[in-house]
């Protein structure tokens, strides 16, 4: 039985000695785990802020852009409607007032950055799926704007009627990108 207790005495003894080392080692393990979370989530909220200062520039960039493919739109509605009415396209005006299509390359690389350093990874689920449906919105708005671009270049226009036509129809989708993306 003094074995055991003697044991146990030099146990007790040891772990009396050797506590403050243990509590400082999980001590500084906690800290250290505390410093990185803190610091994770710094870097979190300022991909936040550039991601929403990215997409408020790209908004504000496709707000122009709305009203003046509305006004394509209507304008090309318009020269169909007298088309149909007249038959003749040699009295129809002549659209030199557009700007072609128009359309903004807008900026990505905050959701790239967001992505490659994995912090939207780390994001909340609902705000990670809200970021990525805004990127997908202005992704489906350039490629719309891009095969819209090719075809318009590309395609050799039988006659003024069926460009206008596609003026209209290009508009329309272009339009209804950039309301996706606002």
């Amino acid at each position: 039985m003094t074995a055991r207790i003697y044991l146990f005495d030099r146990l007790t003894k040891l772990f009396k000695k050797l506590f403050p080392t243990f509590l400082g080692v999980i001590l500084a393990f906690y800290m250290n785990d505390v410093w990185v979370n803190r610091q994770e989530q710094q870097s979190i909220d300022q991909v936040k802020q550039t991601l929403q200062e990215e997409l408020t520039q790209n908004i504000a960039q496709i707000k122009r852009q709305i009203e003046y493919h509305q006004m394509v739109e209507d304008s090309a509605a318009h020269l169909a409607k007298l088309y149909v009415l007249d038959q003749d396209e040699s009295k129809l005006p002549l659209a030199n007032f557009w700007n072609g299509l128009q359309g903004s390359h807008l900026s990505d690389a905050a959701y790239l950055t967001a992505i490659s350093t994995q912090n939207l990874a780390k994001m909340e689920l609902k705000v990670a799926n809200a970021i990525a449906g805004a990127y997908s919105a202005q992704r489906n708005y350039e490629s719309i704007l891009q095969s819209a671009r090719s075809a318009l270049l590309g395609k050799d226009w039988p006659n003024y009627i069926s460009w206008i036509n596609y003026m209209r129809w290009s508009a329309n989708n272009i339009k209804f990108a950039e309301m996706a993306i606002v």
